[in-house]
């Protein structure tokens, strides 16, 4: 009898506690550029950000979910299914601010001609992007604030 328990406890481990597990440090690994992205959606810049990972991530998120869907295994789409949808908010938010700085730069807002860092902008082209945000809100409605 105690080999067969041990074999149930073992199967609850291996089979089930283990991937949950899994599904929460996926999660806190995907959640981790959250702060950072936020920080420059604050400043209006993406900075010294690198925003190229979150497409590499959102093409393996979506290729993990979609194996998952086809292998019906429910713990790889909980692993990866909040991950696609946050490489996609990530996505939105990064671009949102590439759209600003180039918007800033075709319409002669760019701060290069003085002082400060690119990115550390001057007082005055921080009001300039929260005036852009307020008149074009409509054109980023997903996309984060």
């Amino acid at each position: 009898m105690s080999t067969a328990m041990e074999n149930n406890v073992m199967d609850i481990i291996f089979n089930y506690i283990a991937p949950m597990m899994g599904c929460l440090m996926a999660s806190s690994l995907f959640a981790a550029p959250i702060t950072d992205l936020r920080t420059s959606l604050q400043d209006g810049s993406l900075g010294e950000l690198n925003p190229q990972p979150w497409a590499f991530m959102t093409g393996n998120t979506f290729g993990w979910c979609t194996y998952a869907y086809l292998t019906n295994d429910p713990f790889i789409l909980a692993s990866n299914l909040p991950g696609l949808i946050l490489s996609l908010w990530l996505n939105m938010g990064a671009t949102k601010l590439q759209y600003l700085t180039q918007h800033l730069h075709i319409h002669g807002h760019d701060n290069s001609n003085n002082n400060h860092s690119k990115n550390h902008p001057t007082p005055n082209h921080i009001q300039h992007r929260k005036q852009f945000y307020n008149k074009n809100t409509n054109l980023m409605v997903f996309c984060p604030q």
